[in-house]
């Protein structure tokens, strides 16, 4: 959280703006590790990509067939 923080009162996104829309963001909704409501804001304040996946903790170790099928459809 403390890095996170950070990132935001730092505004270290000024130098990704123009590339905004090329962020893609998957998270897992039972991630302990980086609370799904500050991944929302920060994606959501700087217009980017979010795909939520359910059931998936921060490592996604069970889920990463699922990540690896939106990655691809997301380079498509």
């Amino acid at each position: 959280k403390e890095s996170f923080i950070e990132f935001m009162n730092n505004n270290l996104m000024y130098n990704f703006n123009k590339h905004n829309n090329d962020i893609y963001v998957i998270h897992g909704d039972k991630d302990k590790t980086v609370l799904l409501t500050d991944v929302q804001y920060f994606c959501n304040k700087y217009n980017i990509k979010l795909d939520i996946i359910k059931g998936a903790e921060h490592g996604m170790k069970y889920y990463l067939d699922i990540v690896n099928d939106k990655l691809v459809e997301y380079i498509k």
